[in-house]
């Protein structure tokens, strides 16, 4: 997929998202300007699927992106499935959990890419004693954000 070959493919609405979504982030990008985008869908509408297409456009066009989740199962999986010719490490700088961003300098990412972002705490760390939002350190931490979240 980082080299250009599609694993994973976008169809109808997702492709509305997935250029509403490029243009903010190259926006963002250009002029420096926060920007937020929240998606809802149910489950198995493809939120997943246009994530990963989105961190990997982004990454090719040179932007400093990651892809967060609270639960380490769903970056486990696509970093596996995208690794192949890469270093591991460039992999996995690619993937953070949603508590990462406690310490994190104002504007370090140009896209942070939120999947399943309604199960995220309030507080980060072990005891949720962290931080003070972890959606307020995303955008802090983040030119552009987008929130993938479930209707359900």
């Amino acid at each position: 997929m980082l080299k250009g070959n599609q694993e994973f493919i976008i169809i109808d609405d997702q492709k509305l998202v997935y250029g509403t979504a490029l243009d903010m982030a190259r926006k963002s990008y250009r002029d420096g300007n926060k920007r937020v985008l929240v998606v809802k869908g149910g489950p198995g509408t493809g939120k997943s699927v246009l994530a990963i297409n989105l961190l990997v456009k982004l990454t090719n066009e040179n932007m400093v992106c990651s892809y967060v989740t609270k639960d380490a199962a769903p970056r486990n999986v696509y970093a596996t499935k995208l690794s192949g010719d890469f270093r591991k490490t460039r992999i996995n700088n690619l993937f953070k959990g949603s508590g990462s961003f406690v310490e994190s300098a104002e504007n370090e990412f140009d896209v942070l890419i939120v999947d399943e972002a309604h199960r995220l705490n309030a507080k980060s760390g072990m005891f949720q004693n962290l931080g003070e939002n972890q959606i307020k350190e995303i955008i802090k931490t983040s030119k552009f954000s987008i929130f993938f979240i479930d209707d359900y």
